[in-house]
């Protein structure tokens, strides 16, 4: 079974962090939270849809 998280729980963390954390602890899949509804600051969605 692989194990995942939504990032925004992890959103006070800078990206490069939560990716680090996410190897150290097995984590195998991760959903970036998208659409500008997180408060987490990973995905810029200007920066997308320009």
């Amino acid at each position: 079974m692989k194990i995942g998280i939504v990032t925004d729980i992890l959103g006070y963390m800078p990206f490069e962090e939560i990716l680090d954390t996410c190897v150290d602890l097995g984590i195998k899949a991760l959903e970036l939270g998208f659409g500008n509804w997180p408060k987490a600051p990973h995905i810029n969605l200007e920066a997308w849809s320009a």
